[in-house]
């Protein structure tokens, strides 16, 4: 198989994931208009499956949130290097940026839009926790859900990629 194929099959095994819905988490697949083809949500952002570098944020949002956003990691349009954190969905994107504007410049990122951008980014970028929490946006998460995620879908996702550098943001996921 194709590493494009094994990443697919993975995409599929992640949106039968129920296993951590005992702790309030809901797998983005219940909510159907917003699913993405991709492991999770951040990846529609930067999923360069080539890329020697991997990015892994803490979790994508909790579920109002998604909800609210209609599941796209920027909601807002017509971002430039200009833009200020208020003109981002989330302070968290805009940091996000201004950390990978940081990496030398065949990796940085252009702003999030809302349409198929994230091919011509050279990252591929994911989640420790795939599922979406309850509660706010600084809600915890149970360190179970961290070790299910990490062994049936992080660590898979690591081994097709077989990056160079692994770059860890806020999470408590064990590489």
């Amino acid at each position: 198989m194709t590493k494009e194929e094994v990443y697919q099959e993975l995409v599929k095994k992640r949106k039968s994931c129920y296993l951590c819905r005992d702790f309030g988490m809901r797998n983005q697949a219940e909510f159907p208009n917003f699913d993405t083809q991709e492991i999770g949500n951040l990846t529609t952002w930067s999923n360069n499956l080539y890329s020697k570098i991997l990015i892994v944020a803490q979790d994508f949002y909790h579920q109002d949130g998604f909800l609210a956003q209609r599941g796209q990691v920027q909601f807002r349009y017509n971002l430039d290097e200009s833009s200020a954190p208020k003109d981002y969905s989330t302070k968290t994107n805009y940091f996000l940026k201004k950390f990978i504007d940081e990496l030398p410049k065949e990796y940085r990122l252009s702003p999030p839009r809302n349409d198929n951008f994230s091919s011509n980014n050279p990252l591929f970028m994911t989640n420790a926790t795939l599922c979406l929490k309850s509660g706010k946006a600084s809600s915890k998460i149970n360190n179970e859900c961290y070790d299910r995620c990490g062994n049936m879908f992080l660590k898979p996702t690591i081994d097709i990629l077989k990056p160079d550098l692994k770059i860890i943001i806020n999470s408590s996921c064990d590489l």
